[in-house]
C-alpha cells in the first residue's frame, strides 16, 4: 500500500497489517514526537515547575512529566487520608499508603490504625506480626522451636548466632507434652499419636509414641543391631506410652 509521509511528504510502501503507518522512517517519527512535545512546552531539556514548592524540575522529554520534585513534597501537597481519624497524606486516590494497600488487597480500607491482634503468649501486650506472635516471640520460635513464656530475649554472649536460613524443627504442644513425660527430646523419627483422633486433646492418657525408624540394611547382623538399638531406646519407657 502506497502512503505519503506526514513529515517529509515522501511516498513509501506501508505494511499491509497492523496500525497504518504515518512516517516513512524512524527519523521522521522521532521528529514528529519532538514536534508534539515542543507544542506542549515539554521539549527535551525543558524545565517543569513543582506543584508543591514551585521548584524547577528537569525533564528529559520522555514519559509522563513529573508534578512534584520529591516524594516529601508530594506528601505535603496531598490532602489528608479520607479515612476518618487517619492523619496520613492521601497520595493515592485520596488514601494513604497503608489504607490504599488494605483497600487493594481486602476491598475495604477499614478504620484508622494498624489491624494487628495481640501476641498469643500470655502476658505479652505487643502486636502480633506473624503466626499470631510478636516479632520477639516469633524469632524465639524459629531459633529454639518454642516461643516460651513472657520474657525479654537476651543477646547471646560467646556463641555464634543461629543461621536464619537454616531449618529448625518446631515442637508442637503435643510433642512438648510427650517430651516432658518421657524426659528427653523427641528424635527425628518419633511423633506423638492421638489415640482418639482429636489433635486438640493433648492429655498424656490420649498420647502414644510412634516411631518411623527403619533398619539400615537387610542383613541379619544389621537387623540384630537395630533390634538392640530399639530395646535400648524404648525398653525403659512406660508401657502406656508405647502401646
Amino acid at each position: 500500500m502506497q502512503r505519503t509521509c506526514v513529515i517529509c511528504d515522501a511516498p513509501f510502501t506501508a505494511r499491509a497489517a497492523g496500525r497504518p503507518q504515518r512516517y516513512c522512517t524512524s527519523e521522521c517519527r522521532e521528529q514528529a514526537g519532538n514536534a508534539r512535545r515542543s507544542a506542549a512546552n515539554l521539549k527535551q531539556g525543558a524545565a517543569i515547575v513543582c506543584v508543591g514548592c514551585s521548584a524547577t524540575i528537569p525533564y528529559i522529554g520522555r514519559g509522563r512529566p513529573p508534578k512534584y520534585c520529591s516524594e516529601a513534597c508530594r506528601e505535603r501537597a496531598a490532602a489528608p487520608c479520607s479515612v476518618a481519624g487517619c492523619a496520613g497524606p492521601g497520595t493515592t486516590r485520596g488514601l494513604c499508603t497503608m489504607h490504599y494497600q488494605r483497600q487493594r488487597i481486602t476491598g475495604n480500607a477499614g478504620a484508622s490504625g494498624a489491624l494487628h491482634g495481640k501476641c498469643w503468649v500470655i502476658g505479652c501486650e505487643s502486636d502480633s506480626s506473624c503466626r499470631g506472635l510478636c516479632t520477639a516471640h516469633y524469632d524465639l520460635l524459629l531459633t529454639t522451636g518454642d516461643p516460651g513464656p513472657l520474657r525479654r530475649k537476651k543477646k547471646s554472649r560467646g556463641h555464634r548466632p543461629a543461621n536464619p536460613k537454616s531449618y529448625v524443627r518446631i515442637t508442637t504442644p503435643d510433642g512438648r507434652r510427650m517430651e516432658q513425660h518421657i524426659g528427653r527430646p523427641l528424635r527425628r523419627h518419633e511423633t506423638p499419636h492421638h489415640k482418639n483422633g482429636d489433635r486438640a486433646d493433648n492429655r498424656i492418657e490420649n498420647l502414644e509414641l510412634w516411631s518411623k525408624a527403619q533398619p539400615a540394611g537387610q542383613r541379619v547382623v544389621d537387623k540384630l543391631a537395630y533390634a538392640r538399638e530399639i530395646i535400648e531406646l524404648y525398653g525403659d519407657l512406660p508401657l502406656e506410652v508405647i502401646t
